[in-house]
This record gives C-alpha cells, structure tokens and sequence, in this order.
C-alpha cells in the first residue's frame, strides 16, 4: 500500500498510514475527515474528502490517492 498526499512524501505501508493518522489525531485532537466520495480505478482508489479540525479552524478539501500491490 502506498498513499500520497499533496506535496508530502509517500506513505508505504499500512502501518506507516496509521501511525500517520495517530500523530495527526495527537496533534490535532480535534480534526475530522468527511469522505465525500471514492472511486477505485484498477489497484489505486482516490478519495475526496473535507478536512476539518485544522489549526485556527480551518477546513480544506482535499485528494489522496492510494495504490494496493498485495
């Protein structure tokens, strides 16, 4: 598995991505992720969501895209 998101270095594996959102969620107690919409095209699945929760309560829209090899 590897996730990318905007101009950050990749994600590889799962347990990297969760303990990504762990740090996140520690940082940021508050933020939430409303998925809008997800489309799997082949072994990669792009998400659409809004993120809020944000420092100084900002909210974004955002695009990750994840590939599954395995």
């Amino acid at each position: 598995m590897v996730v990318y998101h905007d101009d950050m270095s990749a994600v590889k594996g799962a347990d990297a991505f969760v303990q990504g959102w762990t740090l996140l969620i520690l940082y940021m107690p508050a933020l939430k992720m409303e998925i809008k919409e997800a489309i799997q095209e082949g072994i990669s699945v792009w998400v659409y969501s809004r993120i809020s929760g944000l420092p100084g309560g900002i909210e974004k829209d955002y695009v990750d895209m994840g590939a599954w090899d395995d």
